[in-house]
């Protein structure tokens, strides 16, 4: 695995930031309980996963594309409710 893969990070996180666990009913689902340091991390870093989200997505589109994606979500959103 190289160094800087995706799954590097994974299994990084996963070590310090989560304590995953498997739903026993279903191996598929895990649940992921943040520990006090996936906590703090989020905290830190929110303000800058906001900041590029905006501007490398929200602040490209107009108003009426904003509502149209917030229109499709909650579309999808009202369908995966229904579905479990």
């Amino acid at each position: 695995m190289k160094r800087r893969s995706t799954t590097w990070y994974w299994v990084g996180l996963q070590r310090t930031c989560w304590d995953p666990q498997l739903r026993p009913a279903d191996k598929r689902v895990a649940y992921a309980h943040l520990t006090h340091r996936g906590w703090r991390l989020i905290k830190r870093i929110a303000p800058h996963h906001v900041e590029t989200v905006r501007a490398m997505m929200i602040d490209l589109l107009s108003p009426a594309e904003v509502k149209a994606r917030g229109n499709a979500f909650e579309k999808i959103s009202s369908h995966l409710r229904k579905c479990v």
